[in-house]
């Protein structure tokens, strides 16, 4: 299952090198996250469309700003999946691990920040598909994935809302390619703590799950 916007295991390296030089924040007590450097952590329920099961996603990242209007960040997500398919006795379990790195470009226009970003990562998947009591799909699966998103932050108050679309997809020839439409509302508690919840639906272009994904978490900025 390929969902979350992820960026390349091969620029980790190029993130830890340019942390050191990363520079902080103009204000700490500036609204949103771009242009912010934090570490985040996210649990999170992920809905199959079609089934009442639902599965389970946690992420931890780290953001950082490199130079005004260019923000780096790696990280490791989790996904979990338990769903009945359709009709039929179909009953679908996977696991996800991904591993990666993004790039945000971003503006201030008007009072918002539009932004574009893009990725590539590596994911490793375990799934298993059984029929009724008969298992017809057993699969290990290791595959490089890359991303584009754009989207825009608004300021409301003490809220900043975030609505966002990202396209994904892996370098393999069957990877399941596909779009998430997103929206998250994020708030600074005190001058280093923050929280934040979103929604995503996911929506494959090959005939793949549709599914809701919706997390909260928590931001520390340093």
């Amino acid at each position: 299952m390929k969902t979350h916007y992820t960026f390349s295991l091969a620029l980790l390296g190029f993130a830890a090198a340019i942390a050191g030089r990363a520079q902080p924040a103009t204000s700490s007590n500036v609204n949103g996250v771009l242009g912010q450097r934090f570490v985040e952590a996210s649990v999170g329920a992920i809905d199959p469309h079609g089934s009442s099961d639902e599965g389970f996603t946690g992420d931890l990242s780290v953001k950082l700003p490199v130079q005004a209007g260019l923000d780096v960040g790696f990280g490791y997500t989790y996904d979990r999946v338990t769903a009945d398919i359709g009709s039929a006795p179909f009953h679908l379990r996977s696991r996800d691990h991904t591993l990666g790195a993004t790039v945000t470009g971003y503006s201030t226009l008007g009072g918002v920040k539009p932004f574009a970003g893009a990725g590539l990562g590596y994911q490793w998947s375990r799934a298993k598909l059984d029929f009724g009591s008969a298992r017809i799909l057993d699969t290990d699966d290791d595959d490089g994935i890359w991303a584009l998103g754009a989207g825009v932050e608004i300021p409301l108050g003490a809220v900043t809302l975030t609505p966002s679309v990202t396209y994904q997809d892996g370098f393999a020839q069957d990877s399941a390619a596909g779009f998430a439409y997103g929206a998250e509302a994020h708030m600074w508690f005190t001058r280093s703590v923050g929280g934040f919840a979103d929604a995503t639906f996911s929506d494959p272009i090959n005939g793949g799950l549709q599914s809701w994904t919706y997390r909260v978490g928590a931001r520390l900025r340093f």
